[in-house]
């Protein structure tokens, strides 16, 4: 199960778990970022492809 997880996901796990004080890298924050995205854009497609409906991949901002 582990491997299957993001590699940002599990150094944030493992920091909270050893008692290390947030904030995060910006690095972690930008790998989330875009794991997230990614998912968005997945869900998405999934969602089209199952409805019939158009693709629609617009976010009101990408600074969320």
């Amino acid at each position: 199960m582990r491997a299957s997880l993001p590699h940002w996901y599990l150094r944030l796990k493992d920091s909270i778990a050893s008692g290390i004080d947030l904030p995060l890298p910006e690095d972690w924050v930008e790998d989330c970022r875009r794991s997230m995205y990614a998912n968005f854009i997945s869900l998405s497609s999934k969602l089209a492809m199952l409805t019939g409906a158009p693709e629609d991949h617009d976010l009101p901002s990408k600074e969320w």
